[in-house]
């Protein structure tokens, strides 16, 4: 029997809600505003209600980045148990293949996953897989995932916000303008989408620092501030806009408050 195409749409809006929920909101904010201590306990004690693939990968990642090599291969071995049939499992695997310094094997790992990623529609692991892919080495293909995860759902902002973060890494590395174009642009998608995300918004406030438009730079870090007082990136890059540019007491008070958060930040995790 054919199963009318409404219900598929409608399976496919369920199965995406479902994935999300799953997802440690507050984890993800800490991990976006680099607050990798207190990220880690968050997804930690979630981990205690949640048995996620999501939250496990995430926590992996940030075992990753903080070069924790054996906490993060032991978070991906626990993802398949939390779901067997979640991509991100085959992504861990490539990440752990990567951490133990095989970067050819990640990659083809990596071209495995994007089969079954965009088979299940699987956006989270499709941006990920992208940034894996920069990580072991790749400066080709790696766009090939986020396209990909685009064609799923075009209103999902997170490959456009991945290909900025990604784009803009490659520019502090290689210093080409080229680069810092093709982020800003975007950064500036993810903003047509939503005109408040505010990671997109800082972002681009430090490319604007990099071109040196300090002007436009300062009224955007300000309106982030006006909606989140409290958002990390936006305060340490508003207190070094001010040294910059010659106003060493806002830069002092501005940043002031940035160590004062990233402290407690970090008191609050230990």
């Amino acid at each position: 029997m054919k199963i009318p195409k409404f219900l598929l749409i409608v399976v496919f809006i369920l199965m995406r809600i479902i994935a999300i929920a799953q997802i440690d909101k507050k984890g993800m904010r800490l991990l976006e505003m680099e607050q990798f201590n207190q990220a880690k306990s968050e997804f930690r004690s979630s981990l205690k209600s949640i048995n996620s693939a999501e939250n496990w990968f995430y926590l992996g990642k940030i075992y990753a980045i903080q070069h924790l090599t054996d906490s993060a291969r032991y978070c991906f071995s626990k993802i398949a148990s939390a779901d067997s049939k979640s991509s991100l499992n085959s992504v861990g695997q490539a990440i752990s293949t990567y951490l133990s310094g095989n970067s050819t094997q990640a990659l083809a790992i990596l071209d495995k996953s994007i089969k079954s990623a965009v088979s299940s529609k699987e956006i989270t692991a499709l941006v990920e897989i992208a940034e894996a892919r920069v990580m072991a080495g790749d400066t080709l293909k790696w766009t090939e995932s986020l396209d990909k995860a685009t064609s799923i759902d075009k209103k999902d902002i997170r490959p456009y916000l991945v290909a900025g973060n990604l784009y803009y890494g490659m520019s502090e590395k290689s210093q080409k303008a080229l680069n810092v174009g093709l982020a800003a642009g975007r950064y500036q998608q993810v903003l047509y989408l939503q005109p408040d995300n505010l990671e997109a918004l800082s972002k681009l406030a430090g490319i604007y620092i990099k071109i040196k438009n300090y002007t436009d730079c300062e009224t955007m870090l300000n309106k982030i501030l006006a909606k989140d007082p409290e958002y990390i990136p936006a305060l340490k890059m508003l207190g070094e806009l001010y040294y910059t540019i010659g106003r060493y007491q806002e830069a002092s008070d501005t940043y002031g408050k940035y160590i004062e958060l990233a402290e407690i930040a970090a008191m609050e995790a230990s």
